[in-house]
């Protein structure tokens, strides 16, 4: 019963789009107008993106 609750939970997730634009009102949090190269490079490293 577990395993089969697992599985349903699994294909659910599945169809879950995550990657879908914003239904609502959204802000963007990370502005890239004035930022150098450095600065870019070092964030990029730094969170390991």
């Amino acid at each position: 019963m577990f395993y089969f609750g697992l599985r349903y939970m699994h294909t659910e997730y599945e169809q879950f789009h995550r990657y879908d634009p914003p239904e609502g009102p959204s802000v963007e949090v990370f502005e890239t107008d004035n930022q150098r190269i450095i600065d870019r490079l070092n964030l990029f490293f730094r969170l390991g993106e």
